[in-house]
């Protein structure tokens, strides 16, 4: 009968457990301390965050408002210079038709004084005094005789300042004073083209 040596194996490196120091009350503290700064950092900078963002929030909102009223100002005054434009229109419209309106009155007034004999002396003072060598090619009374045109043509020159002293001894054309507006001579024919107008009145 066989006998086996007994084996007995021994961990030469395990440690044997000492006896448990407790904590002591400094110790603690420190932890503690420590745990209390690492939260008071978290909190500064989560409060930096925030604030750095509302900030920005607050410059996004103020440029925003900048814009909106950029575009507000840029839609009123284009509002404004439409208005404008449209009244200035209006306006030519009104003055046209006032131009047109009274200009319809004078041509009315000259109609009622021709059908009502209001230019008949004119008429006659002109067969009166337009000397046979004088024709005239166009004559022109309007506002109730306050403009007078005559144009017309001469044989000679002369006869264009007889033609006004006669028209001045008339009646019809008393008080009004005529003026050479233009005078041509037309070499061809031998003849003197005229224009006379009565001073200071200028036809609309």
């Amino acid at each position: 009968m066989s006998t086996s040596p007994l084996k007995q194996s021994i961990n030469l490196y395990q440690k044997e457990k000492g006896p448990q120091i407790p904590l002591s009350f400094l110790q603690i503290t420190k932890i503690l301390g420590g745990f209390t700064v690492f939260l008071f950092l978290l909190l500064v900078i989560d409060g930096f965050q925030y604030w750095s963002d509302t900030r920005q929030l607050k410059r996004d909102e103020q440029e925003k408002s900048e814009i909106s009223q950029q575009i507000k100002n840029a839609e009123i005054k284009i509002h404004l210079t439409q208005n404008k434009e449209a009244l200035a229109k209006e306006a030519k419209e009104l003055e046209l038709e006032q131009k047109f309106d009274i200009e319809k009155i004078e041509i009315l007034k000259d109609i009622h004084n021709a059908e009502s004999g209001g230019f008949s002396k004119f008429l006659i003072a002109l067969a009166n005094e337009v000397p046979t060598e004088v024709w005239l090619t166009r004559f022109i009374l309007a506002r109730n005789g306050e403009y007078i045109s005559l144009e017309g043509a001469a044989n000679h020159p002369p006869l264009i300042p007889a033609l006004i002293d006669g028209l001045g001894k008339e009646t019809a054309f008393s008080g009004k004073t005529f003026q050479v507006f233009k005078l041509e001579v037309d070499n061809v024919n031998n003849i003197v083209n005229f224009t006379l107008q009565t001073a200071g009145a200028t036809k609309k």
